[in-house]
């Protein structure tokens, strides 16, 4: 397989080349990072053939432990049992006290009673995350409790998120609603979905890839889709896996503009994925963890975009040709605005 092959089919199948209904999408896509909620609706708009009907959606910590977007019919396969993320003891709604720096923060009688008592709040209308903060602490909520409870990686919400309580809206701002309610599936049924829909709409893909996709390893990955019919290729040395996708290969375009944590790039090992040429790696992928909005021009990440008030700004790694700043140009919904290659 060449790589113009690969990149062909890739972009196919995450529908960046074929656009699809929303929730197909998502589905499809399994989730989307949605900690920067831009970068996530935008991952979504890029490849649908209609504006997602945002209230059939909602966001939770599910793939690596992190905030993604998805469907909440996905949830009972998302946060299936046994999943091994980590959690910290103010990330769960176990039957524990929980300690911070030392000291005694929440115990496990008040845990209890915020488990019940916050539920009924969002059921009452308070689901903005600083009102429903204000209405604990107006209950008794203690500072200690608070840092537990809303702390800004998770904390309690997160574990009532995690337990199919609580659904972040598909929002920008940070409100939460109730879940309909589900059974979570066990390990040996999820993880032979997982496996069929990332190998069918991230592949070809590697083992590796997969494994640093789910952040589970590699011997998971083997024995979830140790049943799978896979098809078996390679590319510039690597073993890759897919199965059967209507439609799965197209010309590869001349420019589209990738979201940041765009599933293109999230979907893959970083250092051995192709569309990404080392030199600009650290560009891309920061070292505090972000992963910014790229320019793929023909295949190949050669810059950044971002928006700025009623113009994208486009910053070049390397000399781009009149040409292809006009190419560029034409994917930008708005002025363009060139900045100095980095």
């Amino acid at each position: 397989m060449t790589t113009e092959e690969l990149l062909g089919q890739r972009l196919a199948r995450q529908h960046l080349t074929s656009a699809a209904d929303p929730m197909t999408v998502c589905r499809d896509l399994i989730a989307l990072q949605a900690q920067y909620w831009p970068h996530a609706a935008c991952a979504l708009r890029i490849r649908s053939a209609a504006e997602p009907e945002w209230d059939q959606l909602g966001k939770t910590w599910s793939l690596r432990g992190t905030l993604h977007l998805c469907r909440e019919a996905d949830l009972p396969l998302l946060l299936y049992n046994g999943r091994r993320h980590f959690l910290r003891p103010q990330d769960r709604c176990d039957d524990g006290d929980v300690y911070l720096d030392g000291a005694l923060c929440l115990t496990a009688e008040r845990k209890r009673h915020w488990m019940t008592r916050i539920p009924a709040l969002v059921d009452a209308g308070l689901g903005e995350r600083n009102a429903l903060r204000a209405a604990c602490e107006a209950e008794g909520m203690s500072q200690a409790e608070a840092r537990c409870v809303f702390d800004p990686w998770g904390g309690l919400l997160r574990g009532l998120c995690e337990n199919g309580t609580l659904l972040y809206c598909a929002q920008e701002r940070k409100v939460f609603r109730r879940c309909a309610g589900f059974h979570p599936l066990d390990e040996s049924a999820a993880g032979p979905q997982l496996a069929e829909r990332y190998f069918t709409h991230y592949g070809p893909a590697s083992l590796k890839d997969a494994a640093v996709f789910f952040g589970s390893p590699q011997s998971t990955i083997r024995r979830w889709a140790s049943r799978l019919p896979l098809t078996r290729d390679s590319c510039g040395g690597i073993e890759l896996f897919s199965l059967p996708c209507p439609g799965n290969s197209a010309a590869i375009p001349t420019c589209i503009l990738l979201a940041g944590f765009d599933p293109l790039l999230m979907g893959y090992h970083k250092e051995t994925n192709p569309i990404l040429p080392p030199e600009h790696l650290r560009k891309v992928y920061s070292l505090n963890g972000t992963v910014y909005p790229t320019i793929l021009l023909r295949g190949r990440i050669v810059g950044r975009w971002k928006s700025a008030g009623n113009r994208v700004e486009l910053t070049p790694f390397e000399a781009i040709s009149a040409k292809d700043r006009q190419s560029i140009e034409a994917c930008v919904p708005c002025a363009a605005n060139w900045r100095d290659v980095i």
